[in-house]
């Protein structure tokens, strides 16, 4: 795979991810603590310290994410993005995908697949995402007039 079409890979992701830019999660209450949301977007991330000569790192992320607020004014007071979905280039320059904080051969050592099975699962959940993607932004239609079918 070259350099293309990780980069266009990468473009995809971004505008599959549109429809969880800032998704409110859960409604308004009395006690105001906290919001879910969802975060959509690169992370650039540097190592701080060590010998080697640190690299600078930019992964595009869709993951949830928590905003605590202010109980009293409702003041953003900070943000906490969880470990979600991570797709980036490795060291050797190699696509990368990471979920929940792992990568890839990580994962695939854990849950035991092997070979072509890895592919599957991860086009299934890709074209699962993407069809609730777009599912969750169509608009509803009026249905046919009443009495259409007497």
């Amino acid at each position: 795979m070259n350099h293309r079409h990780a980069i266009a890979a990468i473009a995809l992701s971004a505008v599959a991810s549109q429809p969880c830019l800032a998704a409110d999660l859960t409604t308004e209450t009395v006690m105001v603590g906290g919001r879910m949301g969802a975060f959509a977007g690169l992370r650039l991330s540097t190592p701080l310290g060590g010998a080697e000569r640190p690299a600078l790192r930019a992964r595009l992320q869709v993951a949830p994410s928590y905003a605590m607020l202010n109980a009293q004014s409702g003041a953003l007071v900070g943000t906490r993005p969880a470990a979600g979905l991570e797709l980036g280039l490795a060291r050797s320059g190699a696509p990368a995908l990471s979920i929940g904080g792992r990568p890839a051969p990580e994962l695939r050592r854990q849950l035991g697949l092997h070979g072509s099975t890895t592919y599957i699962v991860v086009g299934g959940v890709l074209l699962l995402v993407g069809v609730l993607a777009v599912v969750a932004s169509a608009a509803p239609t009026a249905g046919p007039p009443e009495g259409a079918f007497e």
